[in-house]
């Protein structure tokens, strides 16, 4: 990796926040079992926030993706899960404090109550407040979780109206059971679904999985404004 070969600390952090989100190979970054790994270690524990940040994604997207858990602990015992999220909220609060957008996005993660395992009581202010913070640094992500914050009323809906048996009688999809969750967690918060396209379509700008994840989101808002529509009719 080219980020290796450089001795400029400001080039090495671009190099590091670009070669991660192309590659996105998460088991290369683990901390003792790679040298980019090892690298990016070594960068955080000196404060470099995209280090920090980095790390915080590496704990916590392995763990929501059951890879490899063994890979990531030093101690190798795959049911030491506490600690292992406990050392993506340490370096995504690292990360944070410096404005670091993916530590700012895992901050909202932590307060939407994303991650039970960490006992954290949910807060969706906080959530809000550090999602704006990792959208006003072009996280993608961000974005459209912020839209699935102020929208998700709407697309609960879209399942109700559904002819596809999802709801009543068949078993829900992923995508289903994740909308159904992210209501759960958001069901007490002011939607707004003018605010929600708002935050999608700058999701949609960002590229990525997050545009993916916001078309879905508009096109399933779309259908259920058209049935709605037809049913008035």
């Amino acid at each position: 990796m080219r980020i290796l070969h450089s001795d400029d600390i400001k080039k090495k952090e671009k190099l590091l926040d670009e070669e991660y989100d192309s590659k996105y190979d998460i088991c290369s970054y683990c901390p003792g079992k790679s040298e980019i790994g090892d690298t990016l270690q070594s960068m955080a524990y000196k404060g470099n926030a995209t280090a920090q940040g980095i790390l915080a994604d590496v704990y916590f997207s392995s763990a929501a993706s059951h890879i490899n858990l063994s890979k990531m602990l030093s101690n190798n015992n795959d049911d030491d899960s506490e600690e292992y999220y406990n050392r993506g909220f340490y370096w995504a609060k690292k990360a944070a404090e410096q404005g670091d957008k993916r530590g700012a996005f895992y901050l909202g993660q932590c307060y939407a109550g994303r991650y039970e395992e960490l006992n954290i009581s949910k807060n969706l202010d906080l959530a809000c407040k550090y999602w704006e913070k990792s959208a006003s640094k072009g996280y993608g992500k961000a974005y459209y979780k912020l839209g699935q914050l102020y929208g998700t009323w709407t697309l609960v809906n879209t399942i109700l109206i559904s002819a596809s048996g999802k709801v009543y009688g068949g078993d829900l999809d992923d995508d289903y059971k994740t909308i159904i969750r992210t209501y759960q967690m958001t069901k007490n918060w002011r939607h707004d679904i003018q605010k929600a396209r708002q935050y999608w379509n700058k999701a949609l700008e960002c590229g990525g999985i997050a545009a993916e994840l916001a078309k879905e989101s508009i096109e399933k808002v779309y259908m259920e404004e058209i049935t709605e529509k037809d049913s008035i009719k």
